[in-house]
């Protein structure tokens, strides 16, 4: 067969939905969309008139996700009113004549295995600007520490606040 200049292309889309629906009938229901990802490569480009012989084609191809990208994921509100979805979508096309879809599971990128800790430097606050009154003239001394601010579903957080009355 012959073809004419079409790209045999590849697009990774991945979109947030989140819904809500009305109460009571006539109320609306309401519902947004935002792309958190997407991606695109031509796998192969046939430039002129080109003869394609009939046949098996593989064109591998390899995409490094971002590590801040979300996970598929959804969750249903109680009594079907309502959630969130995260996915994603693999979409390879041939011109206009050939489209197919598929959906992919991205998984959240592995934490770091070493525990990275974070500080809140101490600060000197006045008093009155922590609502102590108009009596208050002193100072109160404040810092925290996370021990690891690289946390993960279901991970416990250790935080540690300090704090000094000055007054």
């Amino acid at each position: 067969k012959v073809i004419d200049s079409i790209p045999v292309r590849l697009l990774l889309v991945g979109r947030e939905t989140v819904g809500m629906k009305a109460r009571k009938q006539g109320r609306g229901n309401q519902e947004a969309n935002n792309v958190v990802y997407s991606r695109g490569l031509v796998l192969r480009a046939f430039q002129g008139r080109q003869r394609v012989t009939t046949g098996v084609y593989s064109l591998p191809f390899s995409l490094k996700l971002p590590r801040t990208l979300p996970a598929s994921d959804s969750l249903k509100a109680s009594k079907g009113r309502g959630g969130f979805k995260i996915e994603y979508k693999l979409i390879v096309s041939m011109g206009s004549q050939y489209k197919r879809e598929m959906v992919v599971d991205v998984l959240s990128a592995p934490l770091r295995s070493i525990q990275t800790p974070r500080w809140v430097m101490p600060t000197e606050y006045p008093m009155k600007s922590l609502g102590g009154g108009k009596a208050s003239n002193g100072k109160i001394v404040m810092g925290a520490m996370i021990k690891n601010h690289a946390v993960g579903r279901g991970d416990n957080v250790e935080l540690f606040l300090a704090c000094r009355n000055n007054s």
